[in-house]
């Protein structure tokens, strides 16, 4: 993050998070109020 204080807009930033998916299928869709 402190890279991108200096990037240019327009820039990408690519965020690579590993572990389980299935556990943060959950957490995200009670943020999104989506129910599955």
């Amino acid at each position: 993050m402190e890279l991108a204080k200096n990037m240019s807009s327009g820039k990408n930033i690519v965020v690579n998070l590993s572990g389980r998916g299935d556990k943060d299928l959950n957490t995200v869709s009670k943020i999104e109020g989506i129910k599955i």
